[in-house]
């Protein structure tokens, strides 16, 4: 009888260990690989003594009715739970426009829900696959430091676009193709810790400007994190040449924390 063909997943985000665990499920096996120290990806969670900050996504949607029976698990399991928190966006004339729709967060922080669907799993932590070359037996991965790390029938890259590049440029070409016209936004994320206050009632707003987005993080005696809405990072990202790197900071401070719209009536 032949054996089970092997797969070989490259990225333990959300994408990554999802795909892993199908695989289990089908009693196909799977050894997944991240450079990172532990599970996390899109929802990482950094601890700073007693803070906890995700500086990550901030919350999950689940429409797809397979995903919706994975977190239906999650929350069975103690490792998630509904966000009821209003998300509006304030509009520069002043109309505050809801939006709609069930969202969920991990605990005891967003990286709760990845550290779950690795549990049980075979994860190689802090290892960067630097070559994986498509051979007559299969795909042959190699690790940074030069580690043989075998081969495998199947491999599954499950990272962002440009970190995928070098492993489809040679072996799949329309698949390169298509990872290179993907546009990446980047993003700075301001996270503050500030001393225990009444929470007011109300929305997480979304405005126009430099701050998208400002969210308490549910739960934990932290500020969530604050990302910068994508019209202005990219310009923004690289420091200008040394000796005006001051003043650089200087005003990205100022455009990182602007001042708050007018409440809404």
């Amino acid at each position: 009888m032949p054996s089970a063909p092997t797969t070989a997943i490259i990225g333990a985000g959300l994408s990554g260990l999802a795909c892993a665990r199908a695989l289990l499920s089908a009693g196909l096996p799977a050894r997944v690989f991240d450079k990172g120290r532990g599970p996390g990806g899109r929802l990482s969670t950094r601890r700073v003594g007693d803070w906890r900050f995700d500086h990550g996504g901030q919350y999950l949607t689940a429409r797809d009715p397979a995903f919706r029976a994975v977190m239906n698990t999650l929350i069975r399991d103690g490792h998630a739970a509904p966000w009821p928190g209003r998300l509006v966006r304030l509009h520069p004339d002043g109309r505050v426009e809801d939006s709609p729709g069930e969202r969920f967060v991990g605990l005891p922080g967003m990286n709760g829900l990845v550290k779950a669907l690795a549990d049980g799993l075979d994860v190689t932590w802090s290892l960067r696959v630097s070559t994986a070359a498509r051979t007559a037996a299969g795909w042959h991965l190699v690790a940074e430091d030069g580690t043989d790390l075998g081969t495998y029938d199947r491999l599954v890259v499950a990272v962002p676009s440009p970190q995928a590049m070098p492993f489809l440029e040679g072996a799949a070409p329309a698949l390169a193709a298509q990872a290179a016209a993907a546009t990446m936004a980047p993003c700075w994320t301001a996270m503050l810790a500030l001393p225990p206050a009444p929470t007011p009632p109300g929305p997480a707003p979304s405005w126009p400007g430099p701050a998208g987005t400002t969210a308490p993080s549910p739960g934990w005696p932290a500020m969530g994190p604050s990302p910068a809405a994508a019209t202005w990072t990219p310009g923004s990202c690289t420091p200008p040449p040394h000796g005006r790197q001051g003043t650089w900071r200087r005003r990205r401070s100022r455009c990182c924390l602007p001042s708050c719209p007018p409440s809404a009536p």
